[in-house]
């Protein structure tokens, strides 16, 4: 290879890396920015506002969640684990509701949930796990533990609710 072969592959080559690299600092505040379509529901730091959030939260969540999340929360709790569950929740076509929940909730919330899902009998199907896009803030378990708490918690409240 001629040097003014060479000197031409590398030219290019610093050419497109700046390229790709300009483009990646480009998308990087679309993608660490909630879109205009989601809204996003995560507990306030202070414990008055917690309480009220944790109660209006509860009221609105689909029943089918409440229940998985309580039986995630009941096994993190034996295994001396914790995680912040996102949830996605699509409202209509337009709108989607994101929840970011620490698992297991602080006491008051998780009588609540209790008492909201009393009675519950999920259906017999898989129950959830379309709704759980991620783990994470993971505390004595990994991602992936947390994730797979997640899905054993969705099916055994299924096999509870399927047995004769």
């Amino acid at each position: 290879m001629s040097g003014a072969t060479f000197r031409s592959v590398v030219a290019r080559e610093r050419t497109m890396a700046r390229v790709v690299i300009l483009a990646g600092l480009l998308l990087l505040p679309v993608a660490c920015t909630p879109f205009d379509h989601e809204t996003v529901r995560r507990p306030p730091e202070s414990a008055e506002e917690g309480a009220q959030w944790w109660k209006t939260t509860i009221d609105d969540a689909p029943l089918e969640f409440l229940a998985v999340f309580a039986e995630a929360a009941d096994r993190h709790r034996t295994r001396g684990s914790s995680a912040i569950y996102e949830v996605y929740v699509a409202v209509d076509a337009d709108q989607t509701l994101s929840y970011r929940l620490p698992c297991p909730p602080p006491p008051g919330a998780e009588a609540l949930i209790r008492q909201r899902i009393a009675g519950y009998c999920p259906p017999a199907r898989a129950c959830c796990d379309w709704s759980v896009v991620s783990a994470c803030r993971c505390d004595r378990c990994s991602r992936d533990q947390a994730m797979a708490t997640w899905h054993e918690a969705s099916r055994a409240l299924v096999d509870r609710g399927s047995a004769p």
